[in-house]
């Protein structure tokens, strides 16, 4: 682009001029003046030995000092001359002015907009390249940078080159659920990198909460919670349980901290399940899962159990000196076993409920169709039982 100034002429042309880096014009004043300057005229080309008529014409008014001239063409001489006009009419025209026009860094792209379009992709807008930056524009550099902390990659700020095809538009897929982005777009030409955007700001959606949210009691104040993850998981890096007592008062409840990384179970993919440990008896627990993207990345809202679970109350210690024998009837072919123990040391309450005991046989292949365990409740009082002979597999291993 180029500038031109003038000071006020009066009869003949604009005189005494000269030109700037900037291609800035300025004019001495002429040796009389004939009246008020209505307008100037600025004739140009890039043909130095043209008519007059033939040149581009701008028509500036009498009251302007400056004009800037854009969408020019780069590294190409222009040849700028120029007229002032009175009420009368139209002066003669001033000396021919020569300007190079200086190949320049491309100018800002405007325009720049996102717009989230799910939960791990933003679709991002432009307008259209100048006119003067069309044609040598080689590629735009896509910055953006995430307010999580990646511990795994330790990527904070990412770039992409995208072609100069991509005019005025791009998907920018594969983000995290949840997070923000800070966006800025830089045009790109052999020159080098041309002036950035203002930074934008765009955050994606978050994902799905898990389902199937599960909770039940376990011996030892522990609790177990089960879920499954929504059918749309991608991005979901961790899970997050969190757990208060249902007597703290509503809104002043501290949650726990949240559980880090949950293993998914074994047994059964796509099932997960984690045990709260540590927790007190005979109380009520308010329970909830939730599913996140990272250490300081985005998160679900909460699926939280509608009814709190309560912990069990302490249990006693296990009995001692729990001990077995054998009891063999050789004629019959048969067997009893006597089970004695004694009670526990330590109760955890007033006295004991009742005993179960459990037993099964473990071997040997040819005998055990089964391994399952039985169960039998004995009365609070009881110290001995005895597995009968028709209860027992002659020849068998038992637990």
């Amino acid at each position: 682009s180029s500038a031109l100034s003038s000071r006020q002429s009066s009869q003949g042309h604009p005189s005494g001029g000269s030109f700037s880096s900037r291609c800035q014009h300025r004019l001495e004043g002429a040796g009389r003046s004939n009246g008020i300057i209505t307008k100037y005229r600025i004739y140009y080309t890039t043909e130095r030995a043209t008519d007059i008529d033939s040149n581009i014409k701008v028509e500036v008014p009498g009251t302007q000092r400056m004009h800037t001239i854009k969408d020019l063409e780069y590294n190409t001489t222009y040849y700028f001359r120029m007229t002032a006009s009175n009420m009368v009419g139209e002066g003669p025209v001033s000396d021919v002015y020569p300007v190079i026009t200086v190949v320049g860094i491309a100018s800002r792209p405007k325009g720049f907009q996102c717009a989230t379009t799910g939960h791990d992709s933003i679709q991002l807008s432009w307008d259209p390249a100048a006119s003067s930056d069309k044609g040598r524009l080689i590629s735009y550099i896509l910055s953006y940078k995430s307010s999580a902390i990646y511990l795994e990659d330790g990527m904070e700020t990412r770039e992409e080159v995208l072609p100069v095809d991509n005019d005025s538009g791009y998907l920018l897929k594969n983000l995290r659920p949840g997070t923000t982005y800070h966006l800025t777009l830089t045009p790109s030409t052999e020159q080098g990198k041309g002036i950035p955007t203002e930074t934008i700001v765009c955050q994606t959606s978050d994902f799905s909460k898990p389902v199937n949210v599960q909770a039940r009691a376990l011996q030892g104040q522990q609790i177990e919670v089960t879920w499954s993850p929504p059918l749309e998981a991608r991005g979901i890096q961790q899970w997050l349980v969190r757990y208060y007592r249902a007597t703290d008062p509503m809104g002043t409840a501290v949650p726990s901290e949240e559980t880090k990384k949950v293993v998914p179970n074994l047994v059964e993919q796509g099932f997960y399940r984690y045990v709260i440990s540590g927790l007190e008896p005979k109380t009520a627990y308010h329970i909830g899962v939730a599913a996140s993207s990272g250490p300081a990345g985005g998160v679900s809202s909460y699926e939280s159990i509608r009814e709190p679970v309560t912990t069990l109350g302490l249990v006693p210690s296990a009995p001692k000196r729990f001990e077995a024998s054998v009891r063999y009837d050789p004629d019959l072919r048969s067997a009893s076993i006597d089970l004695n123990w004694l009670a526990p040391d330590t109760l955890r309450g007033s006295r004991i409920e009742e005993y179960r005991l459990l037993y099964r046989a473990v071997g040997p292949p040819d005998l055990v169709s089964s391994r399952t365990y039985t169960e039998v409740p004995l009365s609070h009082g009881r110290t001995s039982w005895t597995l009968p002979p028709n209860k027992v597999l002659f020849g068998a291993v038992y637990n």
